[in-house]
């Protein structure tokens, strides 16, 4: 060099990934919502957040992992729509991973450091729908989870009719209705079923807690519309008493979520 003297080249310009421009949350909403998957060989240049915008559309655990390199100390925040921390990770490496089940919304991942230095990473995101612990209000009728529990349903002389019932997450709803040897009852359940985790299904006991409409998710097999188990929104179920003794008998219905639904409905109880 003309001055005599060798100096220290400047340090090569970082070059952003194909996911900017994400430095800010504003910015991460002008660009089309990040899908669960892995997103490798992306780049945290100094100074320069990465946002990624999440839109959910029903209760769903949201995870992030993000495996970085040691030039700086890479952490992770899970964001909601206005911008405040749901949960975060500030460890002391660049390996980070954060996870929080949210209701339908929109949301962000920020990829943060500490230090300046840039640094190259590997990104995760995966969701996995599933209804959020404690986002279930329980009906008036509780507690009614089991025969020992059940509400008591008159269908003398009129039809026993409830609106606005509530199932939680592994919590059945059970009534208990009388019957004589001859009779035949039809049990209406109505509900809308929009969703993987809304799906509910009868369940008809004798007065000893035998279930007469077997059903379960480890055989879903024995599962069948007719007994009041299909796939879809409502569910009928009839059945007709073969028991000279019955003079009456209890039977229970159980309204089930399966394998953990959780859903509004109505029930209508009538003889036939």
């Amino acid at each position: 060099p003309r001055s005599g003297s060798c100096g220290e080249l400047p340090p090569p310009a970082c070059e952003d990934d194909a996911l900017e421009d994400n430095d800010t949350r504003a910015q991460a909403l002008a660009r089309p919502a990040l899908a669960a998957g892995e997103q490798d060989d992306l780049v945290a240049c100094a100074d320069d957040d990465d946002w990624y915008r999440v839109v959910i559309a029903a209760d769903t655990t949201v995870g992030a992992i993000v495996d970085g390199g040691a030039s700086s100390n890479l952490n992770l925040g899970l964001y909601d729509d206005g911008g405040d921390a749901i949960v975060f990770a500030e460890g002391p490496s660049s390996l980070e991973a954060v996870d929080a089940c949210v209701h339908a919304g929109t949301y962000y991942v920020r990829v943060y450091a500490f230090g300046s230095a840039d640094n190259d990473y590997d990104f995760l995101l995966d969701t996995a729908p599933g209804a959020c612990p404690g986002s279930c209000e329980d009906d008036d009728l509780e507690p009614d989870d089991s025969d020992s529990q059940a509400s008591y349903a008159d269908i003398y002389p009129q039809p026993y009719e409830v609106e606005d019932r509530a199932i939680c997450s592994d919590d059945d709803d059970w009534y208990e209705i009388e019957m004589y040897d001859g009779e035949t009852v039809a049990v209406d359940l109505s509900f809308v079923d929009d969703a993987p985790d809304e799906d509910l299904d009868l369940h008809f006991h004798d007065a000893d807690g035998v279930d007469l409409t077997p059903c379960s998710e480890d055989a879903p097999g024995t599962c069948t519309a007719a007994q009041g188990q299909g796939t879809g929104s409502d569910e009928h179920y009839e059945h007709t008493v073969d028991d000279a003794s019955c003079s009456p008998c209890s039977f229970f219905v159980r309204v089930h979520g399966w394998d953990g639904s959780e859903n509004s409905y109505d029930l209508a109880i009538e003889l036939q």
